[in-house]
């Protein structure tokens, strides 16, 4: 799995302390790990779009100096 998506999960659900009876606690504790989910994604993968658009303006750039170089 990506960057120690498995390790985070098995930090994390311990860590949940949530009181009820089985179907509530299990409610809640997806309800938390999704939150920590987001937020691991967004630290290990940072948003997308803005780096696909940072990666292809660089391309660009390169393009560019690759035609002026000719």
């Amino acid at each position: 799995m990506e960057r120690d998506f498995n390790g985070m999960v098995k930090e994390k659900w311990p860590s949940y302390l949530v009181h009820g009876n089985i179907i509530t606690k299990l409610k809640e504790k997806m309800k938390l790990l999704k939150i920590d989910l987001k937020l691991w994604n967004r630290d290990v993968f940072g948003n997308l779009n803005t780096t696909n658009k940072k990666i292809l303006q660089e391309i660009e750039e390169l393009d560019c100096q690759d035609v002026s170089g000719i």
